[in-house]
Parts: structure tokens; C-alpha cells; sequence
């Protein structure tokens, strides 16, 4: 294999797939590689977290539209506005 093919491969769609997941690899085996190294000997406090809990019930709370639209009043909304309009 010469040199120019060996590149020319890495130009395809699957050298390409190949490229990524060899610096994805790479990149995950680095940084667990740096993460095994950190000291983990010093913790940290913390204090828990209040909650939003209260002993009121919820409410639903339902809103009701005239959704249906009948050709009756249709009609009548269009008399309406033609008489307020003359």
C-alpha cells in the first residue's frame, strides 16, 4: 500500500468512521486515564436539599371554551357584524 492510498483512505465514509472512532476512543481511554488520577481522599461537605413538598393538595384548575363552532351561530355572528358595521 503506498502512502497516497493509505491517505486517500482516511477520505472515504468509512475511513472517516474509522478516524472518529479512533480519536473518540482515544479521547474516553485519556480522560479516564487523568480521572483515576485525581484524589478523592478530601470530600466535600454538603447539606441536603430542602424540598418544595407542602401538605396543601393540588388544585387543577380546568378552563372551558366554546370549542364547538355550530354554522347557526356562525351565521349569527356575521349579522352582527354587519350591522354594527353599517
Amino acid at each position: 500500500m503506498k502512502p497516497r492510498d493509505f491517505l486517500n483512505f482516511f477520505k472515504t465514509r468509512s475511513g472517516k468512521l474509522l478516524l472518529f472512532g479512533v480519536i473518540f476512543g482515544g479521547g474516553l481511554w485519556l480522560f479516564s486515564a487523568v480521572r483515576n488520577r485525581t484524589d478523592r481522599g478530601t470530600a466535600v461537605a454538603v447539606a441536603p436539599l430542602g424540598t418544595n413538598q407542602s401538605d396543601k393538595p393540588q388544585i387543577v384548575q380546568t378552563v372551558a371554551t366554546d370549542a364547538a363552532v355550530s354554522p347557526a351561530s356562525t351565521e349569527a355572528r356575521a349579522t352582527a357584524a354587519t350591522a354594527e358595521n353599517q
